[in-house]
């Protein structure tokens, strides 16, 4: 009676260890095709492009209390801003500063189309 026990612990033993690899290499199959269908673009420019006006427009963004981080970059028609509220303000303030923030910059800049996100 052991010896059947015994037995069949090792056989639901060795029947997991198959199912678990198996269940593991169907997986990694998977992702190694869709990393196929991936196109990378490389992006460059023959010139480099002055970020003054995004620096300048972070240095204005960041003096603002309820902002606790400001990411900026600007090509020559376009002034792209991701803005960071503070965890306490992030509900209260969260569209009025968004708004507030985007109208000082168009003022500011008003040669830049001006896009922020939060």
């Amino acid at each position: 009676m052991k010896g059947k026990i015994r037995r069949l612990n090792h056989f639901l033993f060795l029947a997991m260890i198959i199912v678990y690899i198996s269940g593991c290499t169907g997986q990694q199959n998977q992702s190694a095709n869709d990393n196929n269908d991936t196109a990378i673009v490389k992006v460059h420019t023959s010139k480099p492009i002055d970020q003054t006006v995004a620096n300048q427009a972070k240095e204005k963004i960041i003096k603002e209390e309820e902002v606790s981080a400001v990411k900026a970059v600007n090509t020559d028609k376009e002034l792209l801003m991701a803005i960071k509220v503070d965890q306490f303000h992030r509900f209260q303030l969260k569209k009025k500063s968004k708004k507030n923030v985007k109208t000082d910059v168009e003022k500011a800049y008003p040669d830049y189309k001006s896009l922020s996100f939060n």
